[in-house]
């Protein structure tokens, strides 16, 4: 509702209850903390990402460690999130939602640090920094879906514009790296490889990590805010909730076969890209290490596109049906990008039509899987929300195990 809207209605003493939750709604401060919220959730992932050459750097004296490190990294981060959601979705009665993001964001920043001071001390043997590491991967892991359960199911019992913010974080989050690794390789062509390294040395290491912290800390001090300017809003609708009913999660999955089946399906195919990244040459020239990030930074510009778009709620798709087909429908891309140059050889000879081909990919990422976490609260009753919203990242976190686990088998047929 607008202000002039609401300037009628006080005019004629009478503000109805629902267009003032909704004015409260839109407010910017609300929109921005879940979308920090949201960032915070990738921004770790990415963060490890970023720091792999210093992690194999510190871990070079064992080949097995430095060679198989991104494997570990995935395997406990994705089986780690799997478990963690699996157990909070399930534990509903007496689940304090809002907690739960305050819980998250502390073991995410306090992670964070401990892998900041890491970089202090050099002398630690291989294998236990190693260890050290996997450690951390499953703290913030841990701390990551204690947030997302929470801050989903939060957002369920208020406006759905919400979802679409911690959305769009976890985009921005996915676009920045990219952007950060593209710029830093062009700018550093005529610098040594070494120096040239995004996160090879142990201060930048340690800035990538101190980074994370901090936007942890920064989605903890906006939660808390909002959370005492609507304390009744944000705390009372999910714990009455959730103290009174536990729904099983049989029921949710029935109530939300097709939202579920549409984020489950989207974030299984979607895992197959940065398999394509690594395997698809440039058809143009392009240098690898600028093709590589690139090619990053296009998808996640089209899966950030996508999921503002579902902004607009006349974008936001709602219906079972359409879910199902638009799921499956984004199938059709794995033939697409295997057209392509695919180790030098393909039909397809344009890094035009490539990007294009990745970028449509990431825009209808971020448009369905969005829609899908928006719209649980249009297929579930009104005591079913919270509990639906921490139904939904179990869901979410089931199709990337997946989506990891078949990208293993596309290696294999690539290769």
């Amino acid at each position: 509702m607008d202000e002039q809207l609401l300037g009628d209605y006080e005019q004629h003493g009478e503000v109805p209850e629902e267009e003032v939750v909704r004015t409260v709604d839109k407010k910017s401060l609300e929109y921005v903390t879940f979308l920090v919220i949201g960032l915070s959730y990738l921004w770790p992932w990415n963060c490890f990402l970023a720091a792999t050459a210093y992690f194999t750097g510190r871990l070079a004296e064992n080949e097995y460690l430095k060679t198989h490190l991104s494997s570990y990294i995935m395997s406990v981060s994705t089986i780690t999130g799997t478990i963690a959601s699996l157990i909070l979705a399930d534990r509903q009665r007496g689940a304090n939602y809002a907690g739960r993001v305050f819980s998250g964001e502390v073991m995410i920043c306090a992670t964070f640090i401990l892998m900041a001071l890491s970089c202090i001390f050099g002398n630690v043997g291989t294998v236990s920094y190693f260890l050290f590491v996997m450690l951390c991967v499953w703290g913030s892991t841990v701390g990551t879906a204690f947030a997302q359960n929470g801050s989903f199911a939060v957002v369920n019992t208020i406006d759905s514009v919400y979802t679409q913010a911690i959305m769009v974080g976890q985009a921005v989050a996915g676009v920045l790296p990219p952007l950060i690794n593209f710029l830093s390789t062009l700018l550093a062509r005529k610098v040594s490889n070494d120096d040239a390294t995004a996160g090879g040395s142990g201060m930048s290491a340690a800035m990538y990590f101190l980074v994370a912290s901090v936007v942890s800390g920064v989605a903890f001090s906006l939660f808390m805010l909002i959370k005492r300017r609507h304390g009744e809003l944000l705390h009372t609708h999910s714990e009455q909730t959730a103290v009174k009913t536990h729904i099983p999660l049989s029921v949710l999955l029935k109530k939300l076969r097709s939202p579920a089946f549409a984020v489950f399906f989207t974030f299984a195919v979607t895992l197959v890209y940065p398999v394509f990244i690594s395997n698809i040459d440039s058809a143009n020239g392009i240098r690898y290490e600028l093709f590589v990030p690139l090619s990053f930074l296009v998808w996640n510009l089209g899966d950030l596109g996508g999921r503002v778009l579902c902004g607009y709620e006349q974008y936001v798709v709602k219906s079972s049906h359409r879910f199902v087909f638009y799921a499956i429908l984004r199938l059709s891309f794995i033939p697409a990008y295997l057209l392509c140059n695919v180790h030098g050889s393909g039909w397809i000879k344009s890094d035009f039509i490539y990007f294009l081909i990745h970028f449509t990919f990431g825009v209808t990422n971020g448009h369905l899987g969005s829609s899908g976490m928006m719209s649980p609260p249009d297929y579930v009753d009104e005591h079913e929300k919270a509990a639906a919203g921490g139904f939904m990242t179990l869901v979410l976190s089931l199709g990337l195990a997946a989506g990891a686990l078949s990208s293993f088998i596309l290696v294999s047929i690539l290769s």
